[in-house]
């Protein structure tokens, strides 16, 4: 750093003096390239409108600046299905199934979150019960004789999702059969040899959910009860699948016997 002559840094030349030069224009030059070039921050300004009843179809319009492609909405935790891009002030986001309730706007960019509009979305509808009772007749499927002889009236089963199952009747075990679902409302069915059918009626007490149409619906395993759907039960003496042939009544569910 010192010369032999003393000097600091030794003597400068021309080369040295060029190269410090260009470093000097350089970092300014950079900086504000960086700042010219950056992709400005979202910004969200409204969501319109500010509530919905529940329902499918349904879409909000979110409005704000610097809004780009391939970026995402979710209402609080639940995401929107879609985000149709339609500038960098306006975008559309079709509605998701959502409880009654109020929701924070949330606006993201790939995984991280940009913006939001806190409890500025309201959801309405009416206060719906945490389990209904369905009555349904069907048959016991694909069971031994020994099962059949071993199943009652009275006996309670759980299922998937929280579903119990009250055996409400029980009739004269019938050979076995698989219904197969070819086309909506057409069924066929193939014999089951050795194996034998059991016809009851059971009462089903499910927990409700809200399904994208708005609609109230009862399933497990994530398939909504309907005539032909096979329900898993946990039977006396091991797994059991229950097929529903009609839904016969339902009501708020009381409080399941001990």
């Amino acid at each position: 750093m010192i010369d032999a002559q003393g000097r600091v840094f030794g003597r400068w030349n021309l080369v040295d003096a060029l190269l410090v030069g260009l470093l000097l224009v350089a970092l300014p030059a950079g900086f504000a390239a960086a700042r010219l070039f950056r992709d400005p921050p979202p910004v969200l300004h409204s969501v319109s409108p500010g509530a919905m009843s529940q329902g499918t179809g349904q879409q909000v319009e979110i409005r704000g600046e610097h809004l780009r492609p391939y970026m995402r909405v979710s209402f609080g935790p639940v995401q929107g299905p879609a985000f149709l891009y339609y500038g960098p002030g306006q975008a559309f986001v079709p509605l998701p199934a959502l409880e009654p309730g109020t929701y924070d706007i949330v606006l993201y960019d790939y995984m991280r979150e940009v913006a939001r509009l806190p409890q500025s979305f309201t959801v309405t509808g009416p206060a719906r019960p945490p389990t209904v009772r369905l009555e349904v007749t069907g048959a016991f499927a694909g069971i031994s004789r020994e099962m059949a002889g071993a199943l009652t009236g009275g006996q309670l089963m759980n299922a998937a999702d929280g579903l119990i199952s009250e055996t409400l009747s029980i009739g004269v075990a019938q050979p076995g059969v698989a219904r197969v679902r070819i086309a909506e409302g057409r069924t066929v069915e193939a014999p089951m040899d050795g194996l034998f059918d059991l016809p009851a009626t059971l009462a089903l007490t499910c927990p409700t959910s809200v399904a994208a149409d708005g609609y109230l619906r009862c399933a497990t395993g994530g398939v909504v009860l309907a005539p032909d759907v096979h329900v898993v039960l946990q039977g006396p003496a091991g797994r059991l699948a229950f097929r529903v042939d009609r839904l016969v009544d339902a009501a708020p569910a009381a409080e399941p016997r001990p």
